[in-house]
């Protein structure tokens, strides 16, 4: 029996080192950051887009699961009072 994910498995995982490797050369062509600048703000920026480059778009991450699941559980306790 084949397990038929695997193909999509290896075809989401070239997709996102693809994406990265394009990251990375934009960030080696950007330079370093400009004088004056927030050093954690720009690494903060340089996270976020590694992030989104590396994680699916369409899986939330638990924080917004469990935003989900507390305006549910709210509208439900507003209900009831």
């Amino acid at each position: 029996m084949t397990d038929r994910s695997a193909p999509h498995d290896l075809d989401a995982a070239v997709r996102r080192l693809k994406s990265a490797t394009a990251l990375y050369e934009r960030w080696l062509a950007a330079g370093p950051p400009p004088l004056g600048a927030s050093m954690s703000r720009w690494w903060d920026a340089r996270l976020i887009e590694l992030r989104e480059a590396l994680a699916p778009a369409a899986d939330p991450t638990p924080a917004e699961e469990g935003a989900a699941d507390r305006t549910y559980w709210n509208s439900r306790y507003e209900e009831n009072q």
